[in-house]
């Protein structure tokens, strides 16, 4: 007994199924981390068939076990001077498939009495990552990139795209024609640019590493909201968007809800904090914080496009935390970016919300926009707010205006106000979460309002 407990995590191993769509053993053996999740959790899956014997694990994407990994072991990692121990075996998983994200399910071996002092360890290889010249060498070199070495302390620089070769085929000495991206420079940044909340326009790649997609499952509904990776592990969003929640799904790396895009990663929770002195009818106090299984893994400088000329380097990242701000940020005048993925006009839903505050966003609606927008807006003072939302407003709250209508709309509490980075080295922080906007639509010139972070700052770190 001892070690098996809520957010401990533990290795599986198997020859099973990598997918739902690939029926069959796979040739070499997989493994995967996961957390244990306590077992009120599980039950919420599997039910009443989940004995104390039991114990249920997850991953932060839909790792777990599949058809083939039945008996495998599940094996607390080796630390420095240790051995792994036995902790479980792979016992069932959902009928919803391998690739959900519901967990896994393994037989406690400690409630056996199973000796368990293994002394074996899994054999591992370290290896190399081969560059996209040589890989291509194999697989085809039309579209692939040309870049330059990559030096102690620089970048790889995306220099030319691959383009034609002689007729004469590809083992003769000839030379392979590239299309150069450098001279291309201007166009390549309009595009990633000017692709199109309310008034907003379309995010680029990597442009907000930090947004979170959050679908809140409850009892009496589904509901959508944005957020803000804090930490490796932690996502700050409105109180509103966690209050009586059961399940948390969240997508992280992309701009896009839907569609393909090899950056997204899906991830399930349940656990979550909600400040203590939230109140659902003023909104006041209205955060929370939702805790992921594991810590996520940032893509930091390592999964980056670099373009040159005159070697000014953009960076695209597609999974990064952002710094909570303190004191001193918001005052009236001080310029912020929100983005999210709420409606981007009032349509017909709006007519259907009376009061001053919204909360989260219902998914029986079809008006979420795919793309992640944002926009550019100025923080005006409390008193002129007020004239809007009256006494609800407190001074942990700020609102915000755009030069004409822009703002937030459903779909978009939750989703974090960020500073402006202009100057070079000069991040983004996180000043405040999106909490309500006005009883008259999201296209009316009424501002928009958000919980201060600062005010929060001891309860949030």
């Amino acid at each position: 007994m001892g070690y098996l407990y809520p957010g401990r995590v533990v290795d599986a191993a198997g020859w099973g199924q990598i997918s739902d769509e690939s029926p069959g053993l796979v040739d070499e053996l997989s493994y995967v981390p996961l957390s244990i999740i306590d077992q009120y959790e599980c039950q919420t899956v599997f039910g009443s068939q989940l004995k104390n014997s039991m114990i249920c694990a997850v991953g932060n994407y839909n790792e777990g076990i599949c058809f083939g990994d039945i008996g495998g072991p599940l094996v607390t990692p080796a630390l420095i001077g240790n051995h792994s121990m036995h902790v479980a075996i792979a016992s069932f998983m959902s009928q919803n498939g391998c690739e959900s994200l519901d967990p896994s399910g393994f037989t406690r071996v400690d409630s056996y009495n199973i000796a368990n002092d293994l002394t074996n360890k899994l054999n591992y290889v370290t290896m190399s990552i081969i560059d996209q010249f040589e890989c291509q060498a194999y697989y085809g070199d039309i579209g692939g990139p040309s870049v330059t070495p990559t030096l102690i302390g620089d970048y790889t620089v995306h220099v030319a795209i691959s383009n034609f070769m002689n007729q004469n085929g590809c083992e003769n000495t000839d030379p392979n024609g590239f299309t150069r991206t450098d001279v291309y420079h201007d166009w390549i940044i309009k595009a990633m640019e000017s692709t199109r909340i309310i008034g907003g326009e379309v995010a680029r790649a990597g442009q907000f590493p930090w947004q979170a997609a959050i679908y809140k499952h409850t009892a009496d509904g589904n509901y959508f909201c944005g957020g803000a990776l804090i930490t490796e592990q932690w996502i700050l969003t409105a109180g509103q968007c966690v209050d009586g929640a059961i399940q948390f799904t969240i997508k992280l790396g992309s701009n896009r809800l839907q569609g393909n895009d090899e950056n997204r990663i899906i991830l399930s929770t349940s656990t979550y904090v909600l400040h203590e002195r939230f109140n659902p009818e003023t909104l006041a106090h209205d955060l929370g914080m939702i805790k992921l299984h594991m810590p996520v893994t940032f893509t930091g400088k390592a999964v980056v496009v670099l373009l040159v000329k005159n070697y000014n380097y953009i960076i695209i990242d597609y999974v990064q935390s952002i710094q909570i701000a303190k004191m001193g940020y918001i005052h009236k005048g001080a310029p912020g970016t929100a983005a999210g993925w709420g409606q981007i006009s009032d349509g017909d839903y709006t007519k259907k919300r009376h009061l001053s505050v919204i909360y989260a966003y219902i998914l029986d609606s079809p008006e979420l926009s795919n793309d992640l927008n944002f926009v550019e807006m100025t923080i005006i003072a409390n008193y002129e707010c007020q004239s809007y939302f009256g006494n609800q407003l407190t001074g942990a709250m700020t609102c915000v205006v755009g030069n004409y209508n822009e703002g937030n709309c459903f779909g978009d509490i939750g989703s974090p106000l960020v500073t402006v980075a202009t100057l070079v080295g000069n991040a983004s922080r996180h000043i405040a979460t999106a909490s309500f906007i006005s009883q008259n639509g999201c296209e009316s010139l009424d501002p928009s309002g958000y919980t201060r972070t600062d005010s929060y700052y001891n309860w949030i770190t």
